[in-house]
């Protein structure tokens, strides 16, 4: 376990305060290098759950998104996901925003089952990130 990663379950943990996190989404400017004084926070959960933790939250985050041309590697099942295409697993969001901003990915990756899928997909766009 990192210890720079918090873990908050919902609705049976009291969520921080979000003013100055950034709440990474599909709205929002993109995610850059200059956001890494900003504590990063990343819904988990069924496309309709994270709409209502997004709802049950105090504060107000800094919106930012992803660049778009990432793909997931992960299967996804979910018949009422809105953003099919855009979507990424939550720790393959994780890691490219730990990419973006400078910190540290070992290890981030290790356990994921679609690693090696989801970084030769990406490659191209990921080598463009330190161009």
């Amino acid at each position: 376990m990192r210890k720079n990663l918090h873990f908050y379950t919902y609705p049976s943990h009291q969520l921080p305060c979000v003013d100055n996190m950034i709440l990474l989404g599909f709205d929002g400017k993109e995610l850059s290098h200059e956001d890494c004084q900003y504590p990063l926070l990343i819904l988990d959960g069924t496309w309709r759950l994270t709409k209502k933790i997004e709802n049950a939250l105090v504060g107000k985050p800094l919106r930012r998104s992803l660049p778009p041309l990432f793909k997931t590697a992960y299967p996804r099942r979910q018949e009422d996901c809105l953003e099919k295409s855009k979507g990424l697993a939550s720790l393959e969001a994780l890691y490219l925003a730990h990419l973006i901003l400078g910190k540290s990915v070992e290890g981030l990756l290790d356990l994921y089952h679609w690693k090696e899928h989801f970084l030769s997909k990406n490659q191209l766009q990921i080598n463009k990130l330190f161009c």
